[in-house]
């Protein structure tokens, strides 16, 4: 993979931001996220890298249990706001028990977490049993996600977008099986942990 040195992303725009977040981003994505996650019953869903909630508010809206955990603390506290459970933490380190969500969403905010197997393994470790992870990421190998990446590095923001195979065996080296689909510059990977 190519995390072969340190990085330390910088992701301050996103405390700058978070009072506009809901305005710049709008409904991106979401749709697509939401039919990703297979929700026949009520569950407990974590927003990874969630901001202002705006997956978990969908979620809670349909009757789930979401749970938004963020870097940013402003963006945490705009999902507070609005009545979401939300908690400051690194993707690296999240501070919830084993096997804790059914579901774990990551919509557009892989490539900025510093140590990714650090994060994988995390990811894995909050699954139940038979639980999904959805991950909506840019395809650096289309012609607007290389630019998505080119932008970010120019702004010094340390981000690594992953292509589709190093994805999946990222996510592969800690147990999870994957399905992958393509949209026109992006990624989405469901993983799921075995049920055993």
């Amino acid at each position: 993979m190519k995390q072969a040195k340190k990085r330390r992303p910088r992701n301050g725009l996103f405390n700058a931001i978070a009072p506009v977040w809901d305005q710049l981003i709008g409904r991106w994505g979401l749709q697509c996220v939401l039919e990703s996650l297979d929700l026949a019953h009520p569950m407990r869903i974590l927003d990874l890298a969630g901001g202002t909630g705006r997956v978990a508010a969908a979620l809670r809206t349909a009757g789930h249990q979401a749970v938004v955990a963020d870097l940013s603390a402003p963006m945490a506290r705009r999902a507070a706001k609005k009545g979401l459970s939300a908690t400051v933490a690194r993707a690296e380190a999240l501070p919830f028990p084993d096997a804790s969500f059914d579901r774990v969403v990551i919509l557009d905010a892989l490539h900025h977490m510093a140590e990714l197997p650090a994060v994988a393994g995390e990811l894995a470790r909050l699954l139940a049993p038979d639980g999904r992870l959805v991950l909506f990421e840019p395809d650096p190998r289309t012609f607007i996600g290389g630019w998505v990446a080119r932008l970010e590095r120019w702004a010094g923001m340390g981000s690594l977008l992953l292509d589709e195979q190093e994805l999946v065996s990222l996510l592969e080296s800690v147990g999870l099986r994957c399905r992958n689909s393509h949209g026109s510059f992006h990624l989405l990977i469901v993983a799921r942990r075995s049920a055993s």
